[in-house]
């Protein structure tokens, strides 16, 4: 099980980083190969790979945990868009809560 919540984080963080931070995009102009601009804004790609890596390096080499890995890869889409619902969630709160302290002080 734990394996497992490491593997969901692991997804969770590349999803983060790839997808929506916008971090990989300062260095697109710095990758001039295709295969690692492909490796490197891929996160279905480093999901895979990341994952296959840390199954190696924690001796959980197994077929469940591959076949878990491939489904986080398969996901990928679906972990970016629970990350980007819990960004508008705490953004929907923290107006909200912006809202009620101004009410409260007039």
């Amino acid at each position: 099980m734990e394996t497992i919540i490491s593997l969901l984080i692991i997804s969770g963080l590349i999803c983060f980083i790839t997808n929506i931070s916008g971090f990989i995009d300062y260095f697109e102009d710095l990758i001039k190969n295709k295969i690692l601009y492909k490796l490197f804004t891929c996160s279905l790609c480093q999901i895979w790979w990341v994952g296959l890596g840390y199954l190696v390096l924690s001796d959980n080499l197994t077929l469940v945990f591959i076949g878990v890995v491939a489904l986080l890869s398969f996901l990928n889409q679906e972990i970016t868009a629970i990350l980007v619902l819990i960004q508008d969630l705490i953004s929907r709160i923290i107006y909200n809560l912006t809202n009620l302290i101004k009410k409260i002080k007039v």
